[in-house]
C-alpha cells in the first residue's frame, strides 16, 4: 500500500519558491509486494506579479553577475577571493573534500557535502551507519533532474519497477527558483528536507502518530532510514519567468536518490529505522 507522494510550497520573499517532494512508502503484506503509485499531478507554480525592481547597485563579481536571491534555508555565500597576483603562479590544488567537491555521476558542485551533511545527520540519530556514495545512482538522480529541469523545475516522481524489488530506490526532490539566479547547490535541499525532524513524533507507533499530523515528515525519514546504505544526487537548473520581472529568473532541481528504498509503511518498520537523537 503506498503512501502518496507529498509536495509542500513556500514562497519566501516573494521572489524565492522553494518546493520539496518525497516517494510515498511501500508496504509488505503477506505474500503480496504493493509498488507505489506515482505522485503524478504537476505542481502548478503561481508567483504574485510585482512591478519591475530598479536595477540593483553593481554588486562584486559572482560568476554571473547581478545579486543572487538565496532562501533562508541556503547557507551564506563564500568571501570573494583575493585578487590574483601581478605573476602567474602554481595552480590552486583541487580539494579534497567540502562544499567545493563534486563526486562521480553528480552534477552537484557541492556533492562531497551533499554526501558529508547527510551522514552528520545519520550519526545524530542513534549513530546509524554511514551512506556510501553510489556513482551509477548518482548518475540516474542527475539524467532525472535534468528531465524535470526541462518541465521547468516541477516536482514528478520517477516511475519505480513493479514490487518490492532490490531495483527500487528512494526518492527525494527538492526545487527553488530566484530572481536573477538561484544557488546552485545541493545542501540547501538536504537541510530542508531534514527540518522536517521536528514534526516527527518518537513513539512506540512512529508511522501511525505522525502521519496522523498531516506533517510531511518523510524526506527527514529518509535521509536518517538505518537500512538505507547508498545515496546518489543530481541537479540541474532553467531559465524561470517571474510575472513582471524583465528578464527570467532561474530555478534548480535537486533528486537524491537511496539504496535499499526507506519509508517501509509500518509502525515496527519506522520504529526500527528512524531513531531519535542520542
Amino acid at each position: 500500500m503506498l503512501r502518496g507522494a507529498v509536495q509542500t510550497c513556500v514562497l519566501v520573499l516573494v521572489l524565492v519558491l522553494v518546493c520539496v517532494s518525497a516517494l510515498g512508502e511501500v508496504e509488505w503484506r503477506g505474500d503480496q509486494e504493493e509498488h507505489t503509485h506515482q505522485h503524478r499531478h504537476l505542481l502548478q507554480k503561481k508567483v504574485k506579479a510585482k512591478k519591475p525592481p530598479s536595477p540593483p547597485p553593481s554588486p562584486p563579481a559572482t560568476g554571473g553577475g547581478g545579486k543572487a536571491v538565496r532562501n533562508k534555508k541556503s547557507p551564506p555565500p563564500a568571501p570573494s577571493p583575493s585578487p590574483s597576483p601581478p605573476s602567474p603562479g602554481p595552480p590552486a590544488p583541487v580539494p579534497t573534500g567540502g562544499s567545493g567537491v563534486t563526486l562521480d555521476g553528480s552534477g552537484c558542485p557541492d556533492a562531497q557535502a551533499a554526501l558529508d551533511l547527510h551522514n552528520s545527520y545519520r550519526a545524530a540519530h542513534g549513530g546509524v551507519p554511514a551512506l556510501q556514495w553510489d556513482a551509477a545512482l548518482a548518475a540516474d538522480a542527475q539524467a532525472y533532474a535534468e528531465v524535470l529541469a526541462g518541465l521547468g523545475c516541477t516536482l514528478i516522481h520517477a516511475t519505480q519497477p513493479p514490487g518490492f524489488s532490490a531495483t527500487r530506490f528512494g526518492e527525494n526532490l527538492y526545487m527553488s527558483a530566484g530572481y536573477p539566479r538561484t544557488p546552485l547547490t545541493c545542501a540547501p535541499g538536504i537541510t530542508s528536507w531534514y527540518n522536517e525532524v521536528s514534526y516527527y513524533k518518537f513513539t512506540s507507533t512512529p508511522y501511525t502518530d505522525s502521519y496522523s499530523t498531516g506533517r510531511v515528515v518523510g524526506h527527514f525519514t529518509q535521509i536518517v532510514w538505518r537500512a538505507t546504505s547508498r545515496l546518489g544526487c543530481g541537479m540541474a537548473s532553467a531559465s524561470y519567468s517571474f510575472p513582471g520581472f524583465p528578464a527570467p529568473g532561474q530555478c534548480k532541481v535537486v533528486v537524491c536518490r537511496y539504496r535499499q528504498a526507506g519509508n517501509v509503511v509500518g509502525d515496527s518498520n519506522y520504529f526500527q529505522n528512524v531513531l531519535p537523537k542520542a
